[in-house]
């Protein structure tokens, strides 16, 4: 799958933890409320990530982005959104704006490189993984499966980035 690696450091910047989830924890994290249709959107937007719907997605983040500009969820999503989409100019401003909060800093810095790697600019990719190693909490071994990462993975500056014993 294509979109594994992304889809787990979506899930965990939305739920705060390092690289490792799948997307769909992210409906685990709803409050009951939301879920049973008192606050609708998030559990829409989740479901349509779940079945790749970027589109759908990107139709119901948007304007919770606007709403709720505070809530690092929906910026998180709608940046794997726009990531997954290929829409690599507003999935980067989307993952800045993900990674000011707390809880989905270290995944929005790791899918801010993985957008720089995608556009050929490996230095920037390799600036923004050393934010994400530095906060400890995402596990770059993630580098050596992540589709998005393959520009990457030849540069000897990979080796420096992974935990000792991994090559």
């Amino acid at each position: 799958m294509a979109h594994t690696r992304l889809a787990r450091a979506a899930a965990a910047a939305v739920l705060g933890l390092g690289v490792g989830l799948g997307v769909a924890a992210l409906a685990a994290t709803v409050p009951v409320a939301a879920r049973a249709g008192h606050a609708p959107g998030l559990p829409q937007a989740v479901a349509a990530i779940q079945q790749q719907k970027w589109d759908d997605a990107i139709a119901i983040l948007e304007p919770m982005s606007k709403s709720q500009p505070d809530n690092a969820r929906v910026w998180a999503l709608l940046g794997y959104a726009y990531h997954a989409k290929k829409d690599l100019d507003r999935a980067l401003a989307t993952h800045m704006k993900a990674s000011a909060f707390p809880a989905t800093r270290p995944a929005a810095l790791y899918n801010i490189a993985m957008v720089y790697a995608l556009q050929g600019k490996k230095d920037l990719a390799f600036d923004w993984l050393e934010k994400a190693k530095a906060t400890r909490q995402v596990d770059l071994t993630a580098l050596e499966g992540d589709p998005d990462a393959a520009s990457l993975r030849n540069d000897p500056r990979v080796k420096a980035l992974l935990p000792s014993g991994v090559k």
